[in-house]
């Protein structure tokens, strides 16, 4: 996992069966945006006799660090730190994996992973090239400047809807509150009276609330109504200090989410995520001036009903 300012950033699965390289070449593995990172700066690789993870620095020009301390070779414990240039890496472990919840059998589910492994093979993609949308380098940078010039959360909230509007298919999008009880409920949807809060069920709240996954879920039936095909919802978690505050929600007529508008809406929450940070503190009237606009413009929304104390 990529640490980023003291805060957990994009995690990167490592494969057993081969070398995971660190540097800035782009052929690594992880390539890490470091001057003071070598092209090959070290690997991680699984030493299957002794069931251990073996960190190697690769020759280095400023070494690789293990917990603070130079290393050529050394086993890599779990919750170990690696540094390398500037950069902090943080080796985990992967719990057992969790059965994913069943849902309705007209549904089926295009992806489900944790946000932050998600990030990852993101950020991988984009380093060789396989993105299918040469836009999105400059739209999140558009999207970061937008929202870390935020002032409070409501701009947040304004600017995350916004952009995920503009730029992701959405025909309504909505931020939503994690309760004290777990749940998903409300805090500002576009356009007003549509079926969104309906769209959002257990089995999505037990993943996005509790565990922390981005999923995208679309319909696998044939529509009935050629003219109002069903609805197929992306709803990705919005994270302060490794817990779920908030998530936001987007819905789509199936087919018209593409894989690149769900990377979009993974970095935008990531974007989020970071922007409500710095306003954790932030009061809860700060929602009440949001307006109801419709989906083509949505410069504006409105606060559903919120309690004293939302964090976002």
């Amino acid at each position: 996992m990529l640490r980023i300012a003291g805060r957990p950033g994009p995690t990167f699965v490592l494969d057993a069966s081969q070398d995971n390289t660190l540097g800035r070449s782009p052929e690594a593995t992880i390539v890490v945006a470091d001057r003071l990172a070598s092209r090959t700066h070290a690997a991680v690789r699984f030493d299957a006799v002794h069931n251990t993870w073996v960190l190697h620095d690769l020759h280095s020009r400023n070494g690789t660090l293990l917990d603070g301390t130079p290393v050529s070779s050394a086993v890599i414990a779990d919750g170990a730190v690696v540094r390398v240039g500037t950069s902090e890496l943080v080796f985990k472990l992967l719990p057992p994996a969790t059965p994913t919840p069943t849902i309705a059998a007209s549904s089926h589910f295009v992806r489900c992973r944790p946000v932050a492994e998600l990030e990852g093979s993101v950020l991988r993609r984009s380093s060789i090239g396989s993105t299918d949308d040469a836009r999105r380098p400059l739209l999140l940078y558009q999207a970061s400047i937008r929202l870390l010039a935020s002032r409070s959360i409501r701009e947040v909230i304004e600017a995350t809807l916004e952009l995920a509007a503009q730029h992701a298919g959405a025909a309504s999008v909505g931020w939503f509150r994690v309760t004290g009880e777990m749940r998903l409920e409300p805090v500002c949807v576009v356009p007003p009276g549509g079926e969104l809060a309906t769209l959002v069920g257990e089995s999505t709240t037990q993943l996005v609330a509790r565990e922390g996954n981005a999923i995208w879920v679309t319909s696998s039936r044939e529509p009935t109504d050629a003219h109002h095909p069903e609805p197929e919802i992306a709803c990705l978690p919005i994270i302060e200090r490794e817990r779920v505050h908030a998530a936001l929600v987007v819905s789509a007529a199936t087919g018209a989410m593409r894989s690149a508008d769900f990377d979009f809406l993974v970095a935008l929450a990531s974007l989020a995520s970071a922007a409500c940070s710095g306003h954790a503190s932030s009061p809860a009237s700060d929602l009440a001036s949001l307006q109801t606009v419709s989906i083509h413009s949505v410069s504006a929304v409105r606060s559903l009903p919120a309690d004293s104390n939302t964090n976002g």
